[in-house]
């Protein structure tokens, strides 16, 4: 009946929807890829996702230098890693001033958290990003010691693509020293990369979650390992604005 008919146009309303906003997935990781050509930034794992590269104008990739900078300083700032504010700052403002009056970066925010050794990083609309390898390496280098719980969640459609290319595609298929790419209603990968004999360890997870369903979402990081209890970093980078309040 007519109860029935609205509930189909309903769903292929939602449907159509949801392809709209994953498809701003592709044109970000487009834009990303254009600014990493033009030499703004360095990341060895972004070519993965990227099957036809595109051009964009000095203005897109200028914002989107700013926006990756601004979002990886504040997960360094979480981590107490030293951050790339002022190069950001830069492209837009000329020289910012250092010491004393230059301590507005990510350290500063996050101050009372380098003596935790155990974190989490949660990113909703994670889409192709790939600071999660990026921030590893890192952590690598540099012998940070602790435990990272980095979980990335995303639609389903995307989140078996990104799936595909992190285990087909190299340097992203070795990044991890364990990896199970079993699949259940949510977990499609789970991960863990370890160094310094054990003392650090990165756990990195990817979920398929549509975060308009609240009771899915609560299930999905619960299976995922997430830990209510510890200091968490909750990322939703343009993913807010297409949920109904």
């Amino acid at each position: 009946g007519a109860k029935a008919r609205r509930k189909k146009a309903n769903r292929s309303q939602n449907g159509s929807n949801q392809d709209l906003v994953q498809g701003t997935n592709d044109e970000a990781t487009l834009s990303k890829y254009s600014c990493l050509r033009r030499g703004y930034y360095e990341d060895p794992y972004l070519d993965a996702f990227v099957s036809r590269p595109a051009s964009r104008s000095a203005l897109i990739n200028r914002g989107y230098y700013t926006r990756v900078m601004v979002v990886r300083d504040l997960m360094r700032g979480f981590l107490g890693l030293p951050g790339y504010h002022v190069a950001a700052e830069q492209v837009f403002y000329g020289n910012v001033p250092t010491g004393a009056e230059g301590k507005a970066n990510g350290q500063e925010v996050f101050k009372a958290l380098p003596d935790v050794r155990e974190l989490q990083v949660v990113s909703f609309g994670c889409g192709f990003d790939t600071f999660a390898f990026v921030l590893g390496d890192e952590l690598v280098e540099r012998g940070w010691k602790g435990c990272l719980r980095y979980i990335e969640a995303d639609f389903g459609g995307v989140v078996e693509r990104k799936r595909a290319c992190i285990l087909h595609n190299p340097p992203a298929a070795t990044y991890f020293g364990e990896v199970d790419a079993a699949e259940d209603a949510a977990l499609h990968l789970a991960a863990m990369r370890t160094w310094a004999g054990g003392a650090g360890r990165m756990e990195y997870r990817l979920l398929a979650l549509d975060l308009a369903d609240l009771p899915a979402v609560e299930k999905g990081l619960h299976g995922a390992g997430f830990d209510p209890a510890l200091p968490t970093l909750f990322f939703a980078e343009c993913v807010l604005n297409y949920i109904d309040p």
